[in-house]
């Protein structure tokens, strides 16, 4: 009885010593894993208060935390010498910083910047309106990412299938012709439809200029590369900020500005294209001819009697742009400089285009209630048109002519045979 007794308390003991042992062994990989640790306080960079509910991640996991109503933040469980922290929070521009591991006085500091929720747009107003605080829906378009990423060549392509309810309606596909533009379709079968037209907030003339066939539009006039933004303003709604002239909508231009505290970035920018008018010959139609005098039939194309001649009606036309524009700033100075020259011929002979376009904005601020800002754009275009519609054009002129007309000095065409015009420079 004894014996047993005896066994039963070392056998008590040693369930203990068993136990204590378990406990030291699992405790040391929690005391290890505790001993990484990195602590410290967010805080405004400009008032030095502290921010609450900020959030602080280690890079590259998932491990991280909120700061405190004081502002304090404390991670553990890492290992190594250092962390990368990336702390965020709404209103404020995202901070990466380096910390080392065991460092619990780590102080971030964090610049507030714009939130999209408060966009503002430009309107008829001297000053930007927030977009929440008006009754009408301003579509944005990001002008200056869209030509970064796209081959766009004008504003036309620039805004066409980008804002819901602009129908941009191609007039010619000559060089230099634009489209008709119509904002929630057309108002007026007598007046026009043209939306109002404002560049920096000025009031731009966008009176088209057309002939037979063919439209010119001052929205081409605008090189895309130097528009930062586009809104538009649909329909009637825009009368109540711009008046009833307004009520086939509003465009409102946004330029490039500089960016003040940054150094000078240069682009240059070059393109290079074609256009043709593909089996123009298999296209045209061949015409018959009965002499009255023998009664003789003949056939022919004039096409192909021109370019047997040696002078094709159709030609290659060459698209040709050259750009370049500089950008930067320093403390209180800002400057946007660009400018362009584009050279283009089209199909027919007689359609060219020959464009220049310059711009320059400068803004300065003395003081932090103080801007000044001067904007200055200038464009030359001389663009030369084939007429349509009144049988001038070389289509027009081949299609109502005919072999009956061949041994005449229009060559088979209605009143002149085709021929380049007059170099102009």
């Amino acid at each position: 009885m004894r014996q047993v007794r005896i066994s039963r308390r070392y056998g008590s003991l040693g369930s203990v010593l068993v136990a204590a042992l378990v406990l030291v062994v699992g405790f040391a990989p929690a005391v290890r894993a505790q001993g990484g640790v990195v602590a410290g306080v967010v805080t405004d960079a400009r008032s030095a208060e502290p921010l609450p509910s900020v959030q602080v991640v280690v890079t590259g996991t998932t491990t991280g935390t909120a700061t405190d109503v004081r502002g304090r933040f404390r991670i553990s469980g890492l290992t190594g010498d250092s962390v990368t922290l990336r702390v965020t929070r709404i209103g404020y521009r995202p901070v990466t910083q380096r910390a080392r591991v065991g460092d619990a006085n780590v102080r971030v500091e964090l610049v507030a910047s714009a939130v999209q929720l408060e966009a503002t747009v430009i309107l008829g107003a001297p000053v930007g309106v927030q977009a929440r605080s008006i009754g009408n829906v301003v579509e944005h378009v990001d002008a200056a990412e869209i030509v970064r990423t796209a081959p766009v060549t004008n504003v036309a392509q620039l805004l066409n299938a980008r804002a819901p309810g602009v129908v941009l309606q191609n007039t010619s596909g000559m060089i230099g012709a634009g489209p008709r533009i119509k904002i929630r379709g057309g108002a007026s079968l007598s007046l026009s439809s043209e939306p109002l037209l404002y560049v920096d907030g000025v009031r731009v003339d966008n009176t088209v200029g057309t002939g037979p066939g063919s439209m010119v539009s001052r929205l081409n006039d605008i090189d895309p590369a130097t528009i930062e933004s586009v809104e538009i303003i649909k329909g009637p709604a825009a009368s109540t900020l711009y008046g009833t002239e307004a009520s086939n909508g509003v465009i409102q231009i946004t330029t490039k500005h500089g960016a003040s505290g940054g150094g000078s970035v240069i682009s240059a920018t070059l393109r290079q294209g074609t256009n043709w008018f593909m089996n123009a010959e298999d296209r045209f139609p061949t015409y018959y001819y009965r002499d009255p005098n023998t009664g003789t039939v003949s056939s022919g194309n004039l096409l192909v009697l021109e370019r047997e001649r040696g002078t094709p009606v159709f030609r290659t036309g060459r698209s040709q742009e050259y750009a370049l524009d500089v950008r930067g700033g320093g403390t209180n100075v800002e400057y946007y400089a660009a400018g362009a020259y584009a050279d283009n011929t089209g199909i027919e002979p007689t359609n060219g285009e020959r464009r220049a376009n310059g711009r320059v904005n400068l803004g300065f601020t003395p003081r932090d209630s103080l801007t000044l800002t001067l904007n200055q754009g200038i464009v030359v275009n001389r663009t030369r048109l084939s007429n349509g519609a009144d049988g001038s054009s070389v289509l027009s002129e081949g299609l109502w002519g005919g072999l009956s007309l061949l041994d005449t000095p229009t060559r088979g065409f209605l009143s002149a045979p085709p021929s380049p015009p007059p170099n102009f420079g």
